[in-house]
């Protein structure tokens, strides 16, 4: 494609990708079902740089019948709110391509962290590069995460990790254990600050709870949904 990347079919239905600058294809996905009756034929890049493969897909003994499908590689892009434009980023190499962290959050600097799994990557907007800012024993299933006051805040739950909910300390680079939502967050969940002292929680999970915490008493209070 433009970027360089180079794609490749597995049989029967895998979709391998050989990203610019490495050497070695890497699986970007798996056409679906996982089996015999779906295999890729063709590969080819469209002008939107979106990767089409044809398909034969076998319908019991009724013979074969065409198909498409449609996939684009992950990326990291920066979109220009006054132009429309989009600009193709660094992406983090502690991130397998064909993975994505459970969430990013910007600083309002120009700068990123994303939370992948245990731990905090950083982004540094003006230098377009990706570190490690902090690693812990705090993992998995993060449902969403908000900037405020030099620190990081995280609400996560299931995947048997339990509710948590913890405070990123960016200077000291200390992860803090907080006081837990009234009730557990869930799909969906949405997570904000007010620019003061207080974060607001929509929980998720087909609900309308919301909850409010305040950051110098460590407190939450659920407010009328």
């Amino acid at each position: 494609d433009s970027a360089g990347n180079v794609y490749a079919t597995l049989w029967p239905n895998r979709i391998m990708v050989q990203y610019a600058g490495t050497t070695t294809f890497v699986e970007l996905g798996i056409d679906s079902p996982p089996n015999d009756s779906l295999i890729n034929r063709a590969l080819a890049v469209d002008s939107g740089n979106h990767l089409v493969a044809g398909l034969d897909i076998t319908v019991g003994t009724n013979g074969f019948y065409g198909g498409v499908s449609r996939w684009t590689v992950g990326g990291h892009y920066a979109h220009s709110l006054s132009g429309g434009s989009w600009t193709a980023l660094p992406w983090p190499s502690q991130v397998a391509r064909n993975m994505t962290p459970d969430l990013i959050v910007g600083d309002g600097a120009g700068n990123l962290y994303a939370l992948d799994d245990y731990r905090w990557l950083y982004y540094d907007g003006a230098a377009q590069t990706w570190t490690v800012h902090s690693t812990s024993n705090y993992s998995g299933y993060w449902r969403d995460a908000v900037y405020a006051n030099g620190k990081l805040y995280a609400v996560g739950s299931g995947g048997g990790y339990g509710t948590r909910f913890v405070a990123y300390d960016i200077a000291t680079k200390a992860w803090i254990p907080l006081s837990l939502p009234p009730v557990a967050p869930d799909v969906g969940v949405s997570l904000a600050w007010d620019g003061a002292d207080h974060l607001y929680l929509l929980s998720g999970g087909g609900t309308r709870h919301v909850e409010r915490y305040q950051i110098s008493r460590n407190a939450w209070a659920q407010l009328p949904d």
